[in-house]
């Protein structure tokens, strides 16, 4: 077995049928490939929609015992998957070029030394959105070029996987993508870019909207990846300068709320997400960072 492509489902089901209709077209022979999707959500939805696949594709469904996260999952999933190769996959991925699994194959047999490679990841306006330069306040660890690449659409040996650990079960969601990849920087193998190949990734499928429980999972996970990567005078400056500027950006909001502002969308947006800053920071100064942990 060549490729295993990862998926996992926390309501998402409509986008992974979606997917998988795309994949029923793939030249690549079924033999050299298979889908293994991890249920985090709990119900038969997944296993009733994705039936009519099942003859067609070698596809497992794998049903955790709760909404376990994203990396945590992802780690399920990988230790039932039998390719050289993961497709970290999100269920929000469409990929309309029938070659393009035996292309990438192609390229990832000619990367023996690889660490993690991606494609372009094109949004609803054709913006690529794989990879970055820097990680989450702006550092960089010293890493020259590209950082980091998108958790949407990841290629990463099997064997190497297994070496780093896999995904990092302190995260629930957001972040695991820039901790892994950086985990990768640091064993010495490179990022690597496929541009001639590209997916389709509409995004926040399993997110409700950007309101206050949003803005706080992500936050949390983005002080988590700093918490576990800075030094600690570093991470506590850091703690220290949210505090203050979402303290002073609650109360602005705060007085719009009082002047009928909060009505305009994007106001509340705001408000929503500096509540959320303010909590995390807050929470961290009275009580530290290990919470920040997912241990569930």
């Amino acid at each position: 077995m060549k490729l295993s492509l990862i998926i996992v489902n926390y309501n998402t089901e409509s986008y992974i049928c979606d997917l998988l209709q795309d994949l029923m077209a793939q030249t690549l022979p079924t033999d050299q490939w298979q889908v293994v999707i991890v249920n985090n959500s709990q119900n038969d939805k997944l296993q009733i929609m994705t039936e009519r696949f099942q003859a067609s594709l070698s596809c497992t469904i794998i049903q955790s015992p709760k909404n376990v996260g994203f990396g945590r999952a992802m780690n399920l999933g990988a230790t039932v998957a039998k390719g050289e190769h993961l497709l970290i996959t999100n269920p929000d991925i469409r990929i309309h070029n029938p070659d393009f699994l035996k292309t990438l194959l192609n390229h990832l047999e000619r990367l023996p030394n690889y660490g993690v490679a991606t494609c372009r990841i094109l949004d609803n306006k054709g913006i690529d959105g794989s990879e970055f330069d820097r990680f989450e306040f702006n550092e960089v660890f010293d890493i020259k070029g590209t950082a980091w690449f998108l958790g949407a659409f990841l290629a990463i040996r099997s064997s190497v996987y297994q070496k780093i650990g896999g995904f990092n079960p302190d995260f629930f969601i957001y972040c695991e993508d820039q901790d892994i990849c950086l985990r990768i920087h640091r064993i010495g193998l490179p990022l690597v870019k496929i541009n001639e190949l590209s997916v389709y990734h509409k995004g926040g499928s399993s997110e409700s909207g950007k309101n206050y429980d949003y803005f706080y999972r992500m936050y949390r996970s983005n002080f988590l990846f700093a918490y576990l990567h800075f030094d600690k005078q570093k991470f506590h400056d850091l703690v220290s300068e949210h505090y203050k500027k979402s303290k002073n950006n609650s109360k602005k909001y705060f007085y719009f709320g009082k002047i009928g502002l909060l009505a305009i969308k994007k106001y509340k947006i705001q408000q929503q997400k500096w509540l959320a800053i303010y909590d995390i920071a807050k929470r961290i100064k009275t009580e530290g960072a290990d919470w920040l942990i997912f241990k569930s």
